[in-house]
């Protein structure tokens, strides 16, 4: 396995049901990757505004997207690769 640091902006859709936030799929450089699991998901309340991480697996990759509450950007932080 391999991570590499990413931290670009991305565009995510989400699902809103049962009052959470739930990525389903994310376009990044034209492409668009549809999330098969939410692995994991917690927040960052020490920042000003809170900041949403989900860790998320579309086949044997998996990566961490961010949600800042401050301006509600998306960014893609990193992605773990199954070489």
């Amino acid at each position: 396995m391999r991570t590499e640091e990413i931290n670009e902006s991305i565009k995510v859709r989400v699902d809103f049901a049962s009052g959470e936030i739930t990525p389903v799929a994310f376009k990044r450089r034209g492409k668009i990757c549809h999330i098969e699991k939410i692995n994991a998901r917690w927040v960052d309340t020490a920042p000003e505004s809170p900041v949403y991480y989900f860790s998320v697996s579309s086949g044997p990759n998996a990566y961490e997207l961010s949600l800042s509450t401050r301006d509600m950007l998306w960014h893609l932080e990193r992605v773990i690769l199954d070489d």
